[in-house]
Parts: C-alpha cells; structure tokens; sequence
C-alpha cells in the first residue's frame, strides 16, 4: 500500500497537535488507471492537522480547453446546454458556463467501510474491501480541489486535502481508495466527523459528510461516538 493522498473522508486529520501541510501539490493522475490506492496511519493521516490556519478562500478556478464552435442540428438547442455554447451573457440553461462553453456541474461520490459514510480504524480493510473510497466526476481535463472540514473539532477551519487537486483526464473521472491497518489506538488523529466535498472550475460538488470511528476503542467505538472526537 503506497502513502495516503488525501478527504474526501478521510487521514492525521485535524485538530492534532502540530500544524499540517495543506498547500496543494500537483494535480495526480494516474497514467494507467483512474483509481489509486493510500493506506490511512495515524503518520499518514486521511487529512493534515488541523491548526484552523486554512484559508476559507475557495481554490482558483483552471483553464479549459477552446470552446466547441461547431454548428449546431437544427433539432438541438444552439446555446446553453452541456457540450454547446453558453448563451449571451454567459448563461447556460443547463449546467455551469465555462470559457464559452456549457458543463454538467461536477459530481462526488463518498463511501465508507460502513453504512452511512463511516470507516471503522478497529477492523483491517485492504482490497477488495476499502477503508474509504471517493469519486469525483466533472469537465474533462478539468482539476477537482478536495475540500474538507473536521466539523468534531470546535472553530475547525476549511482546507484542502492533501494530495489535491486531482486532473480529471480524458475521461473527466477520478477516483481513489484508501486502505488501512487495524489499530487500538483512542487517541489516532482520524478520529470524528468530516465535512467533505469538490470544487471544479470553482462550482462546488455537494457536500458529504462522513466519520471514522474504532470499534476496537471503547470511547469511539460506533460511528456515533465521534460527533465531537477531535483527538
């Protein structure tokens, strides 16, 4: 299992003592699959430590490619529609508007070890089976900024997840698993409840929220427990 990215569950995640890192690297795409594999530790935490110095400001919007210009049917709409032009005003009908040209708004996609968006740090999760997984979706060629908050933390500040933004490709498609060993550990910085969502082109996925609890941790042991976990 290679070193974890990212949140959009998932970490150290916030509120550890020791500022974390939330300056986002390089776009990541894998050249040979859409899907890449982390492994969550408490030393490879699923977000940085949370130190509430993040800036609430949203990420910078990227560059798209040139607008299609080609004729339009005479049964299909001219403007404002997903793959046409966006109408005067820069308005589209359907979707967002984007360097001339109309987009689906960007989706994202969450899943947990368990039902209801949690992942259990007290049981070993490696594939097939996942400790987290999430899915973005959104314009072709397009970046996808991993925002994240850890709502268990009191004053926790918005920042990006490590290992973001992540290149959508060709197939404006990004997807990544996260694995884990068990632990016993009360005190791991993944513990509590996370508010998780995307930005593309500066449009916002809708927002998720998941947790990570520990069965094998008496205090923490039902994704319940961690509403205010903030270890």
């Amino acid at each position: 299992m290679r070193r974890l990215l990212a949140l959009a569950l998932v970490l150290e995640v916030g509120c550890v003592s020791g500022g974390g890192d939330t300056t986002p690297g390089p776009a990541r795409n894998d050249a040979s699959s859409e899907t890449s594999t982390d492994a969550v530790t408490d030393s490879n935490p699923i977000f940085p430590t949370e130190d509430g110095s993040a800036d609430d400001t949203a990420p910078s919007t990227d560059t798209a490619p040139p607008s299609d210009t080609a004729p339009p049917s005479d049964t299909a709409p001219s403007c404002g529609v997903p793959s046409m032009s966006c109408c005067p005003g820069s308005v589209c009908s359907v979707g967002y508007c984007f360097a001339g040209s109309c987009y689906e708004k960007p989706t994202g996609v969450e899943e947990g070890s368990n039902p209801g968006m949690c992942s259990d740090l007290g049981v070993t999760h490696v594939k097939p089976a996942f400790f987290a997984r999430f899915t973005v979706r959104g314009r072709a060629g397009a970046l996808a900024h991993r925002m994240y908050k850890k709502v268990s933390c009191p004053g926790a500040a918005v920042a990006e997840a490590p290992g973001s933004p992540f290149s959508l490709g060709p197939t404006g498609m990004y997807s990544e698993t996260l694995e884990n060993t068990a632990t016993p550990d009360c005190a791991n910085g993944n513990l509590g409840r996370y508010e998780v969502w995307f930005v593309v082109d500066g449009q916002e996925t809708t927002h998720h929220v998941t947790s990570v609890f520990n069965s094998a941790c008496a205090a923490y042991a039902t994704c319940g427990t961690v509403t205010s976990a903030c270890p």
